[in-house]
Formats: structure tokens, sequence, C-alpha cells
């Protein structure tokens, strides 16, 4: 799994801009607005959401030709964040949002497309989309097919969307399991009765972590990067309406697909990774399952 620390994007990096005009894909990075301790500056935390939106803008320039640009706002709540996107210029075709909480993102995806806005994608998406391909990359290491697998799913109230993304990519079997306290299972366990555990609480030991086990990243831009690009290009080809769980299963079984097979994720500079995951995308628009916000 990725490691913290700023990260490289091969590519000329742009600097931030609030004229989206002339653009496709609109990146909005949102800052958090809260109290700042004495030890902090009150700049940092836009700061770095504002280099955030900025790796991200390379990103796409790097990976696609779409034009990508980007705007850092405070967050300020569903409706507003869903209202700014749909006055955004005729052309952007999708929107990608970082910063913002899971069930907050969730909330603005469904306003914005109430009010016939561009389609809006968010971190937490992608993360959960590239989580489900390592659980499928898992089970091949281990020569079990999809429909045989027994994943375990801890703390599935962190990625909400992750249960029905597993489910749509084929995982017949996704079970819940709760902490080690008070005698309940811990993630040996867990592993013991299930093929996969995907610990999204991050709470087990290292010593528990094995070849079987998996947890979010700690930054989400390694596992963003992945499916980003390829998935924009289908997305703004197509214009679909809204981002699915059939999308993001297809985007899942890509990444496992374009993985080698000594490494759980493939490379960001993998040559099949971008138009495999466009392609996989392309065939889930025909299929789209609607877009959920829990985990059921």
């Amino acid at each position: 799994m990725p490691t913290k620390g700023r990260r490289v994007v091969e590519g000329q990096r742009h600097s931030a801009t609030a004229d989206l005009t002339d653009l496709d894909v609109a990146i909005l990075g949102f800052t958090a607005i809260r109290r700042i301790t004495a030890t902090e500056s009150v700049a940092e935390p836009a700061r770095v959401e504002a280099e955030d939106a900025e790796d991200y803008v390379t990103l796409i320039r790097s990976r696609t030709p779409l034009r990508a640009g980007s705007l850092l706002l405070a967050e300020s709540g569903a409706n507003e964040a869903a209202t700014r996107i749909s006055v955004l210029p005729k052309r952007v075709a999708a929107v990608f949002i970082s910063g913002m909480q899971p069930a907050e993102a969730a909330c603005t995806q469904l306003k914005a497309a109430s009010l016939n806005a561009p389609v809006v994608i968010s971190e937490s998406d992608l993360v959960t989309a590239v989580l489900a391909a390592a659980a499928i990359t898992t089970l091949r290491r281990h020569s079990i097919r999809p429909p045989q697998g027994r994943i375990a799913l801890k703390s599935p109230e962190v990625l909400p969307r992750l249960r029905p993304v597993l489910r749509s990519a084929g995982i017949a079997t996704v079970t819940i399991v709760s902490g080690h306290e008070h005698g309940q299972p811990s993630p040996q366990q867990s592993t013991s009765h299930h093929d996969v555990l995907i610990d999204l609480a991050g709470t087990a030991p290292p010593s528990a972590i094995s070849a079987r086990t998996l947890a979010p990243p700690c930054e989400p831009f390694e596992h963003v990067a992945l499916i980003l690009p390829g998935l924009l290009t289908a997305l703004c080809r197509h214009r679909t309406a809204t981002l699915t769980i059939d999308i993001l299963a297809a985007c899942a079984r890509a990444v496992s697909a374009t993985a080698p097979p000594s490494q759980l994720l493939p490379a960001l500079t993998a040559p099949l990774l971008v138009p495999t995951v466009t392609r996989q995308v392309v065939r889930a628009l025909g299929t789209q399952a609607p877009l959920v916000t829990g985990g059921a």
C-alpha cells in the first residue's frame, strides 16, 4: 500500500485557476472550515488542498487529452457545493471533488444530478474501486474466482459504497465483521473464515496485516490516479449523468486486470491502464445500476 509523502506526477505542473470556461474537467478542492490551533498556520489546510488539486490537474493533463483546471473552495455543505457545480460553464463535462468526506460527497453527487449538473466523481469513490480491485487481485493470487470469494469488511461506514461495488464486481459473499473487543473476532480470525479482510478502520496492528488483509491508503492520490484518467476519458466522451456502482465495479475489474502477477496493483505508468479502464467503463455505461448512498 502507498505511504505518506508528496507524490510526483510526470508532466508540467499548472497553477490552479478560477477560469474554467475552456475546460473539459473541473477539479474542486474542498478545505474544511475548522478551528485553527495555536501551533497551526491558518493557511496550511488551504495550501495542502490546493497542492492536491493541482496534482490531479497535472495527472489528467499528462495522461489524457482533456483540459483540466482547479478551484479551491471552503466546504459549506452539499447543497452549496452542488449549486456551485451546476453553474459551471457548459463545456465542463465532469467534476472531480477532493477533500470532502464520503457522506457529504455522496449528497453532493445526488444534489448535483438533480440540478442537471456535470457528473461528479469523488476521491472516496475511486479509493473504493481500487480497494475492490485489490481484493479481486488477492483472490486471484490464491486461485479463487470472485463468485467463490469470501470478503470480510470491517467498518463499512468509512466507505459506504465498497460493499455494493464488491458485489457488482462479482464477489457474492461480503460479510460485515466487528472489532475484536469483548471476544469478537480478531483480524487473524476474520481471515481464517474469509479469503480477504478489508479493514477500513485501520485499527489492525502491523503484526495482523497479512497478504490477505487490505486497508485504505495513507493518501488517496496513489489510488485515485490509477482510475481517474481512464474514467474521465470515458465519461467525458459519453457525458453520462451519474456515476454508478456498476461503473465503479468496472473500474475495479480493469485495475485488477492490469496488475502484474507479482503486484497487488498496477503501476501508474502501466501502458494498458488508461485504455483498459476506459474500455471497461464504456461497456458499463450500457448496464448502469443506481448509485446508492448506503452500504446495502
